[in-house]
């Protein structure tokens, strides 16, 4: 009778064991987990860190070649170079010639200018396109 007793106290302390056993692995798998979001978060936190810096550096660049371009690009360099390398020289004096457009209300201008009044510039440049088509079929 003695051995009954003693069958029931190993499994329970059996089963006390493997319920131990299973929570610790419950735990350690938890545990490893948090470690490996950790790590993650550090491995993220490192590249975010590296690209705000090639951020800044692209930045300064751009900046620097934005200067850089409107230098080269300024008036006072251009014609320099045009005086200096190109030997251009500007022109003493500039003509203009000026041209009076006829007015729609005055009829002699608009005779003069070859249109009749109130005509358009596309319905005369249709009638002389007629007039040249007619001209080529003789």
């Amino acid at each position: 009778m003695k051995a009954v007793p003693n069958r029931r106290r190993q499994s329970r302390v059996a089963s006390g064991f493997a319920n131990f056993v299973f929570c610790a692995v419950i735990v350690a798998a938890f545990a490893l987990f948090n470690a490996a979001q950790k790590a993650l978060i550090a491995q993220g936190s490192i590249e975010l860190n590296a690209l705000k810096e090639k951020y800044t550096a692209a930045k300064q660049l751009n900046d620097s070649l934005k200067l850089e371009r409107a230098k080269l690009a300024s008036p006072q360099r251009v014609g320099q170079i045009a005086a200096d390398k190109l030997k251009m020289v500007k022109p003493e004096k500039v003509s203009y010639i000026r041209l009076e457009t006829p007015k729609a209300d005055d009829k002699r201008s608009m005779a003069m200018a070859g249109g009749s009044p109130g005509a358009g510039f596309l319905d005369g440049l249709r009638e002389w396109m007629g007039a040249f088509d007619s001209s080529r079929s003789r």
